[in-house]
């Protein structure tokens, strides 16, 4: 009797790790190696058609030629030197295909930074909204390094952003950083009036973690850009990342 007893314990501790084992492959195994070789053919595929003006530190007639010949949708390139931000910038119809989509319209869990497609693809509006996902497992691809911006001396010393345009290539002078949800007024892309513009600045030096800039260096003529990920600090939680583009006229 008690062999049984214990034959059919054998039997049932090897039902149970199989099925753990089971579930360990395929609830997490695969899916992690396949969100890893999405990253890699990503990261490839983006290297491939990054503007040669980050390089040479000018502009061209068409900075932005190569990855426009690879996806019509492309808008700019931002990057941040000396971090891991460097990546494409795309416009879509929506706000949600380039969640899930690289430059060469395959399906892929990296997906591809884009501008909201209520902002003005060429940058000229008032406020500029770039997504780009953030990997729990991997902090170091897309936007996940955008949590680093939450410690202020992080941003001290990595304190401009470039942005290339098709033929231009601006600075962007970073000066806060903001938790908020994904409901925040922050996300406004629509301005009617100056004064909304306004009030839009005084909500950012109201609500940011902190600004580095004074209130009155910008207007409502200045014109913002923003990089926005999840955080899962909270419910909803979001890290914006705030900077303005500099001028020409400022850089001489």
């Amino acid at each position: 009797m008690k062999r049984r007893v214990m034959l059919l314990l054998v039997v049932i501790l090897a039902i149970a790790g199989a099925y753990s084992a089971y579930r360990y492959v395929n609830d997490s195994y695969l899916p992690r190696k396949q969100l890893e070789e999405d990253i890699a053919k990503a990261q490839e595929l983006n290297t491939s058609v990054r503007p040669a003006a980050l390089d040479e530190d000018g502009s061209n007639d068409n900075n932005l030629s190569a990855a426009q010949y690879l996806n019509g949708d492309t808008a700019a390139w931002i990057t941040i030197p000396d971090t891991t931000i460097d990546y494409p910038v795309v416009q879509g119809d929506d706000n949600s295909y380039y969640l899930t989509h690289t430059m060469d319209g395959e399906y892929n869990q990296h997906g591809t930074p884009f501008l909201d497609n209520r902002c003005n693809g060429d940058f000229t509006g008032f406020t500029s909204i770039i997504y780009g996902h953030h990997f729990y497992n991997d902090d170091s691809v897309v936007f996940g390094t955008l949590y680093y911006f939450k410690d202020a001396a992080y941003l001290e010393a990595h304190p401009t952003a470039r942005l290339v345009l098709p033929s231009e290539l601006y600075d962007v002078r970073l000066f806060a950083y903001m938790n908020v949800r994904s409901d925040s007024p922050v996300y406004s892309a629509e301005f009617e009036t100056d004064k909304q513009k306004e009030e839009y600045l005084d909500h950012i030096f109201e609500n940011a973690a902190y600004t580095v800039m004074d209130r009155s260096e910008l207007d409502a003529h200045s014109r913002l850009v923003l990089l926005s990920t999840c955080t899962g600090e909270f419910y909803e939680a979001r890290g914006v990342l705030v900077g303005v583009i500099k001028e020409k006229s400022d850089s001489q």
